[in-house]
């Protein structure tokens, strides 16, 4: 007896029952390649001014990296910025499930609304890890702390 090779897609066309497991394992297979596969991205803040531009890039404000950020994603902080203190000239809103670390850096970073701004408010539904930064001297009229 001599066998012809053939493919995987020809041997499962050629079993009756399981004629449209092709189309299926094709669609699978072109979905894969389709839909878009995104991966967190990390922001690094590289100033303690509170400053907005519109871009996150070599020159980035925490303001600037929270807006720039999506769910997932990550904040950190240039080493330069160790020890350093960021004062809030208004409340940093998060709309995004993120994380926010400066653990790299010994001393951390201080996120402060200086007596007279909320420092953070964060979306409701949204979860937001915040590691090795100090928050002080935020202010609410309302509910909070």
């Amino acid at each position: 007896m001599i066998y012809k090779p053939i493919t995987y897609l020809q041997f499962l066309t050629s079993i009756p029952r399981l004629g449209s497991i092709p189309s299926l394992a094709l669609t699978f297979v072109l979905a894969l390649f389709l839909v878009p596969i995104t991966q967190a991205a990390t922001f690094t803040v590289t100033k303690t001014a509170d400053t907005a531009d519109g871009t996150c890039d070599s020159d980035c404000s925490i303001r600037e990296a929270i807006t720039a950020a999506n769910s997932g994603d990550t904040i950190t902080f240039a080493s330069a910025l160790n020890g350093q203190t960021i004062t809030l000239d208004s409340t940093l809103t998060i709309n995004e499930n993120l994380t926010i670390d400066a653990t790299t850096l010994s001393s951390g970073i201080t996120i402060s609304g200086d007596n007279s701004v909320r420092v953070f408010e964060i979306s409701s539904g949204k979860t937001v890890a915040i590691k090795g930064v100090t928050i002080k001297d935020g202010k609410v009229a309302d509910n909070g702390g």
